[in-house]
């Protein structure tokens, strides 16, 4: 028994094993050091989803819709100019029109030719050749209701030029701006 007691036993090779002898010995980690991407696809998956889940609500809740613009006109007046001269005006009354839309508008305007400035003036000869080139004016002065929310006030104008024929009783040559 005591040749097995004091038996020893051959050490192992040291490239593959520790050494035998060392107290404290470092032991070198033998799994791979990998990199953990499940946070990275956990954040972008979360991002996929809170984007989709905010481009659903803004489609089907916050749906655009056409806005109720109005332009409620008051204060408005249309005038007749014969060259350079008010010739006649009319004062219309308060009227609203809605957004993209028009308003036909009729005006009688009541036109003297007493209003013309004393001196040289062309009236005569255009009454004879039976035609008068005239431009007509008018200035809306009004509130632009917004989605009943905001107003503020607007100015819009309106400036036209026509050849009246006395004969026929037409008008050609419109021009507005």
């Amino acid at each position: 028994m005591a040749d097995q007691e004091n038996h020893s036993w051959p050490m192992a090779p040291a490239l593959i094993y520790q050494k035998s002898d060392e107290e404290n010995p470092t032991f070198k980690a033998i799994r791979k050091e990998r990199t953990n991407n499940k946070c990275f696809v956990f954040i972008f998956a979360g991002i996929v989803i809170h984007c989709i889940f905010i481009l659903v609500f803004a489609l089907i809740v916050l749906r655009p819709k056409s806005p109720d613009v109005k332009l409620r006109f008051e204060n408005t007046t249309a005038s007749l100019v014969y060259e350079g001269v008010k010739i006649g005006g009319k004062r219309t009354s308060k009227s609203g029109v809605n957004a993209r839309g028009t308003k036909v508008m009729n005006v009688g305007i009541d036109v003297r030719s007493s209003r013309l400035p004393e001196g040289p003036n062309n009236l005569g000869n255009d009454l004879n050749s039976g035609t008068l080139k005239l431009s007509g004016q008018a200035k809306f002065s009004g509130t632009l209701h917004l989605v009943k929310i905001l107003r503020c006030k607007k100015t819009s104008e309106l400036n036209c030029t026509f050849t009246l024929y006395l004969t026929s009783r037409t008008i050609k040559d419109l021009l507005c701006y």
